[in-house]
């Protein structure tokens, strides 16, 4: 029927804008109906079943439930009481006497000793004495020895600026020249001019000893003094 019409349009007084309007129309028709047609033919492929397996886990066995034990029950016995044993008295043991046995006294033989006479023990050898100096070689010597202490003064500035003065004795041991064991005997009221003192007789120039006084310990004791008007 499509051709007819077809033929038909072309035997007509159409315009060939006309045919080739129609033609288009019919060859769209066309693949309508044949799209149309294979879909009627398309057939679906058949279904694949699928079995799924899964592992079977084995069933852990339950737990053994054990009864509870039973704490044991002691049962107390009656202990019969133990009989007491007599204890019997001690006999008493007849009572013995020791006699003692005399002893013999032994008498211990007399040793006889012979006195020996000791010697008398003799008496110390005493080095004879120095002979004594002259009291007036002395006197003079002592004088000396004074004077050159006296000399060798030095009045402290400090005790000066103070107005410090008193005198010091000093005791000493003199021999040829040298001194030795030098001491205060009796303080001046103030440090400073007993030391002072002191330096005076360690410092002094001595005079030489008389010919009867050289080589002897001679212990002087003098008196050291500090005033303000002879500085």
């Amino acid at each position: 029927m499509v051709w007819q019409h077809v033929k038909s349009i072309l035997k007509g007084d159409m315009s060939k804008a006309a045919l080739l309007a129609s033609l288009l129309e019919g060859g769209m028709i066309l693949a309508l109906i044949w799209a149309m047609a294979q879909a009627h033919q398309h057939v679906e492929p058949p279904a694949i079943p699928v079995t799924l397996s899964f592992p079977v886990l084995p069933q852990q066995p339950k737990p053994e439930v054990k009864p509870p034990v039973k704490p044991p029950v002691h049962v107390a016995h009656p202990v019969a009481p133990r009989p007491v044993p007599t204890v019997q008295p001690p006999v008493p043991l007849p009572k013995t006497v020791d006699t003692p046995t005399p002893v013999p006294v032994v008498t211990p033989p007399k040793v006889v000793t012979q006195k020996t006479q000791q010697p008398a023990p003799k008496a110390p050898i005493t080095p004879p004495a120095p002979p004594q100096p002259d009291p007036h070689i002395l006197a003079t010597f002592n004088d000396q020895v004074l004077g050159a202490v006296q000399s060798a003064v030095v009045y402290p500035y400090a005790a000066r600026i103070s107005h410090m003065h008193g005198r010091t004795r000093v005791g000493f041991t003199f021999l040829d020249g040298n001194v030795s064991n030098v001491t205060v005997l009796e303080s001046s009221g103030y440090r400073l001019l007993d030391d002072a003192a002191v330096q005076a007789v360690m410092t002094a120039h001595y005079p030489a000893p008389p010919g009867n006084l050289k080589g002897q310990h001679l212990p002087f004791s003098l008196w050291v003094y500090h005033r303000l008007s002879e500085n």
